[in-house]
């Protein structure tokens, strides 16, 4: 099996089977094209923050990997120093949500984001 194929070709592949007696006619055939995980989108940049409240936007992707996007990931470290935090804080699902609001803040506190974007593949 190959792992090498190239992301936004299409490759067909079809199915023969054979034993002693000979070979099976050809099985229909399967085209798929290859795909990729997104690129990393920009990091995201303050769109508004007030006391307690921070707006955090992003943008697309500058390629989708050749498959759809599902959503975006935003993660954060939560307040303080700390590396950011294993589970996001916001799973679009939707690859139309460019923003996030998070209310509740420290005043005083660093808050670190990131965003990933992800497809059927993976996350970016």
């Amino acid at each position: 099996m190959s792992s090498s194929l190239t992301a936004g070709l299409e490759y067909q592949f079809f199915v023969v089977a054979f034993n002693f007696a000979g070979e099976s006619g050809d099985s229909p055939v399967l085209t798929v094209k290859a795909a990729d995980p997104p690129t990393k989108p920009d990091a995201p940049y303050k769109i508004f923050a007030d006391t307690g409240t921070i707006q955090v936007g992003w943008v697309a992707p500058s390629s989708n990997g050749n498959a759809a996007l599902i959503g975006y990931k935003l993660y954060w470290n939560g307040g303080g120093a700390g590396p950011l935090l294993a589970t996001p804080l916001l799973d679009t699902a939707d690859p139309a949500v460019f923003s996030h609001t998070e209310n509740g803040l420290t005043l005083g506190e660093r808050y670190t984001f990131a965003v990933a974007a992800y497809n059927e593949i993976d996350d970016s």
